[in-house]
């Protein structure tokens, strides 16, 4: 949505100044992800949030699995020391 509203814009008849401030104004309307996050600390209530976070938690222990079994982490590596290397990446 931000580059379809950033091509609109930048698409229209506007130009020099009057182009660059309405550039402005609406990129300083927008708000990072991480702090729409922390005004609403309910999130992780929300299903879709519960669905997706399963869903990355089957992925990475079916990944993991298959690592032990290619040989790629020792079979006694646990999945916490295993997340915690990707982490240092």
């Amino acid at each position: 949505l931000r580059q379809m509203t950033a091509a609109r814009i930048t698409a229209s008849k506007k130009e020099g100044v009057a182009l660059k401030n309405e550039m402005s104004n609406y990129t300083n309307t927008q708000r990072s992800i991480r702090d729409v996050l922390l005004d609403n600390e309910n999130y992780q209530d929300c299903p879709l949030f519960k669905r997706l976070y399963r869903d990355i938690e089957r992925y990475m222990v079916r990944t993991i699995w298959r690592m032990k079994q290619q040989g790629e982490v020792p079979a006694s590596e646990t999945i916490f020391s295993i997340v915690r290397g990707f982490r240092r990446r």
